[in-house]
């Protein structure tokens, strides 16, 4: 009990409660939210498919009790059973496979890791969203930068230079147009004018050079590469190359979870849809606009300090599970994919089927 100064004595809260509620809004939910991000691994040369269900999944009860995992250094968990399909050509097959064990929390509120009690507690983090602050460069001129924190905590900067041009920081040491970021994101060169506020000062820094390399899309793509991972050359433009870009940039840096879509809209006067949690070329244009108007006057500075604790955000138990439940199945959607290429591979138009999964899995 805690005494209070107006109402007398107050009770402390029940922590391992929270503990319960954020473990069961884990299986209940964030199990379900993972697997429905779960994509569809193809193998279009050979006519081969897998996918998992989100519906149906199942959690068998603990193979062993509680007492015995701390004895025999194990974990207290539970299998997870999911539903899937596997095509080959015109074969179709659906089997509830299992992908791997969850661990159960027990009725103390803590988990046992090879035998060891454990516990997650929440954590205190940077909000995702934008943020706006000004800085004087060594020769006293304002610097206008706009910070986006992703929902990973991952950074990509604004900015706008002395000549007035508009840049992504994309990483410590690689910066590039914003056109070319744009572009990159799905937008010709029309659209990106038409949905700016001051389309004078976009078509203001780029030359020839430049719009050779936002002519379309794969260019974009290719040059926005070139710079991000530091490499040189001709390259060509290929889904591989692309995929290592989602992964390595995209992914990291612009996924905005739900909390970061609906800061992003607030502080950008956007309405996109809550479902849609990462950054899209609208919150580019939008952050780029109240940049170009702070730098030139006709717009207001929010400057934030990102230490205030009202840019803070709790991570919750349930979003820490969850985010660790997303990671296991990507490392299961790379095993698929491996394994689905081995067997292609050694195998060619044998048949195929869940043994092979379960097999190399």
């Amino acid at each position: 009990m805690l005494r209070n100064g107006n109402e007398g004595m107050s009770t402390i809260p029940g922590f391992s409660q929270i503990q319960f509620e954020g473990f069961c809004r884990f299986i209940n939910q964030g199990l379900a939210e993972e697997l429905e991000k779960f994509p569809t691994i193809k193998d279009p040369d050979h006519e081969i498919a897998f996918q998992l269900f989100a519906k149906g999944y199942q959690l068998l009860e603990p193979s062993i009790k509680e007492r015995d995992a701390v004895y025999e250094s194990l974990t207290y968990s539970s299998e997870l059973y999911v539903s899937a399909r596997l095509i080959f050509g015109f074969d179709v097959q659906k089997q509830t496979i299992s992908i791997g064990n969850i661990p159960i929390m027990n009725s103390l509120g803590t988990f046992i890791i090879n035998g060891i009690y454990r516990i997650v507690i929440n954590q205190i983090l940077l909000s995702p969203s934008i943020y706006y602050r000004s800085e004087l460069d060594h020769k006293g001129i304002s610097i206008y930068t706009g910070t986006i924190i992703s929902d990973w905590g991952g950074r990509s900067e604004l900015a706008i230079d002395k000549k007035e041009r508009i840049w992504a920081r994309v990483s410590r040491k690689q910066k590039i147009s914003i056109l070319v970021l744009s572009s990159a994101m799905g937008l010709n060169l029309r659209e990106i004018l038409d949905n700016v506020s001051y389309p004078e000062i976009f078509l203001s820094f780029p030359n020839a050079k430049e719009k050779k390399k936002i002519e379309s899309k794969e260019k974009a793509i290719l040059e926005f590469y070139q710079q991000f991972a530091c490499v040189g050359g001709d390259l060509v433009f290929s889904e591989s190359l692309c995929e290592e870009l989602q992964k390595n940039f995209f992914q990291q840096k612009c996924e905005l979870g739900r909390v970061g879509r609906r800061n992003m809209n607030r502080r950008l006067n956007l309405d996109i849809p809550q479902n849609n949690t990462f950054l899209v070329p609208r919150d580019v244009l939008a952050a780029t606009d109240q940049l170009i108007g702070m730098k030139f006057g006709m717009g207001i500075l929010d400057d934030d300090d990102m230490n205030y604790l009202k840019n803070k955000r709790i991570r919750s138990y349930a979003d820490l599970l969850q985010d660790q439940f997303g990671q296991a199945l990507g490392r299961l959607q790379h095993a698929v994919q491996k394994t689905i290429r081995r067997v292609s591979t050694n195998f060619g138009n044998s048949n195929f089927n869940f043994d092979f999964i379960n097999n190399y899995l």
